[in-house]
């Protein structure tokens, strides 16, 4: 009996000094955050679903770790408990990404279109998660009576810095665009965007979940001789966005949903020179299949109606990296368009490579009733490389065949995701 005694005893005794992993009888002593040289521990500590003084629940803890992870800052993210006296002590381990990045963007096919340009981003500005990007570019469209374009874009993005759940954007865009037919003249269009956003959270998830945004945009657009061409002058708009956001970032994929809608609207009676109204929509949802990690399904749909748009032109185009990318650019233009896309990916050789097939099917044009008359089709065949230690960076080249019948095409450029 006493021999029982003992066993039963130390096998007790064993138990209690035994690490807190899965342990929910154990307290969290303290939470810290360790490898962050840049961002800022309340970044972190934002995204974290647990308290000092709670009970320790691995469940839970894995939840915030996944969380810190799909900020899309780090390259890897590591919990680590430690016995702490009578608790336990609460340790996330980063790994920071290389928040600076200057690239080309070139691109070119064989209608002689071409652009080249240049792209530089800043991510996690002042350890806050803030992003600058400034993008500069010259183009040739190839069309008869327009010259050599030139472009230049800043945006900045500050989540939470207004309160707890208030994001500020702002952007600014100038755009020159020479014309070149019997008369000659340049045309120049200023913007300046400001757009406060809301976001309502998930729970354990202040970044996720319904967002609301308000927000003006100012456009301005003149030409350098007006005895040859009207200027449209100046337009200040409304804008308003509501989105919705549940996605995961698992370093090499996305896991989830995303719903963006935006509208525009101008009145000529109110500080605008003519009316107009622009609505845009998209929806992407990334689905892991299989055992495979980082194999997934992608799809999605975007559309844009307007109503005397913004420079009395074509104001949407499908067509080469725009969408379509078996068309040449600008092959389908007007003031509506729909496009729906389809994308299965599987690594190969790398989790960060990974080959591509997808279906695109897409249609714009002046006459909302027209769109869905003659839809047009592109499969693509590419591969898609994602380097972990890159910010928001995915590149994929490959070519796409459009299923009217013409010449395979060329594609390649950076897969912007939302």
């Amino acid at each position: 009996m006493n021999r029982w005694s003992t066993l039963c005893g130390a096998a007790l005794s064993l138990c209690l000094c035994m690490p807190a992993h899965g342990d929910g009888g154990r307290r969290i002593t303290a939470i810290v955050f360790e490898g962050n040289d840049v961002t800022r521990d309340e970044v972190l500590a934002r995204e974290v679903g647990v308290q000092v003084g709670e009970a320790y629940d691995a469940q839970a803890v894995e939840r915030s770790r996944l969380e810190i992870q799909s900020l899309g800052l780090f390259r890897s993210v590591e919990a680590v408990v430690e016995p702490d006296g009578e608790g336990v002590r609460l340790i996330f381990r980063v790994r920071e990404k290389w928040y600076w990045q200057v690239y080309p963007r070139l691109s070119a096919n064989s209608d002689g279109q071409n652009s080249i340009g240049l792209e530089t981003r800043l991510s996690n500005l002042w350890g806050l998660n803030h992003s600058l990007r400034l993008i500069g570019r010259s183009r040739d469209t190839r069309e008869d009576d327009r010259g050599r374009d030139v472009s230049v874009r800043a945006s900045y993005v500050a989540p939470f810095l207004l309160g707890e759940r208030d994001s500020l954007s702002v952007g600014v865009a100038h755009n020159v665009i020479p014309f070149e037919g019997v008369e000659s003249y340049d045309e120049t269009i200023d913007e300046v965007e400001a757009v406060a956003t809301r976001t309502f959270g998930l729970p354990d998830r202040p970044g996720q979940g319904w967002s609301v945004g308000l927000g003006t945009v100012f456009r301005d657009h003149s030409v350098s001789d007006e005895s040859v061409a009207d200027s449209f002058g100046v337009t200040q708009a409304l804008v308003g966005e509501l989105g919705y956001r549940n996605e995961r970032d698992w370093i090499f994929s996305n896991e989830g949903r995303v719903l963006s809608t935006r509208v525009e609207v101008a009145k000529d009676d109110l500080l605008s020179d003519y009316s107009y109204t622009i609505l845009r929509a998209g929806w992407e949802e990334g689905v892991l299949v299989g055992a495979r990690a980082h194999q997934q399904l992608s799809f999605g749909a975007s559309l844009g109606l307007a109503n005397n748009a913004v420079d009395r032109r074509a104001l949407f185009s499908l067509g080469g990296s725009e969408g379509l990318k078996g068309y040449e650019r600008r092959a389908f233009e007007g003031n509506s368009y729909y496009l729906a896309h389809v994308d299965f990916m599987r690594p190969m050789i790398w989790d960060s490579l990974r080959w591509t097939v997808g279906l695109e099917l897409g249609n714009a044009g002046w006459d909302t009733r027209d769109l869905f008359d003659s839809p047009n089709l592109s499969l693509n065949l590419g591969l898609r490389f994602r380097p972990r230690r890159l910010v928001n960076f995915e590149l994929e080249l490959g070519f796409a065949i459009p299923l009217s019948g013409d010449d395979p095409r060329f594609y390649g450029g950076k897969v912007d995701r939302h």
